[in-house]
């Protein structure tokens, strides 16, 4: 795994910016029921969104924690 963390920066934006995007629709869905093509659809994003989140995470870790604890030592709490 890369140990550069802008990657992670740029697809935190990324999920952050879904996350928006999807807020609106769900909001506006609440009023009136999906057709069963699009709910199928907007629950398969959805989980992909989800599963990209959790390998995000995961990514954190493994990259982005081990250089933040290198660069600051006992200043900072682990997640682990």
């Amino acid at each position: 795994m890369n140990n550069d963390p802008n990657g992670l920066l740029l697809a935190r934006r990324a999920m952050l910016r879904d996350l928006d995007r999807c807020a609106v629709p769900a909001a506006g869905a609440l009023g009136a029921p999906l057709e069963r093509k699009r709910a199928a659809a907007v629950a398969d994003y959805l989980t992909d969104l989800c599963d990209s989140i959790h390998h995000h995470h995961s990514a954190e870790d493994e990259v982005l924690w081990p250089v933040l604890e290198r660069s600051v030592g006992a200043h900072v709490a682990s997640p682990r």
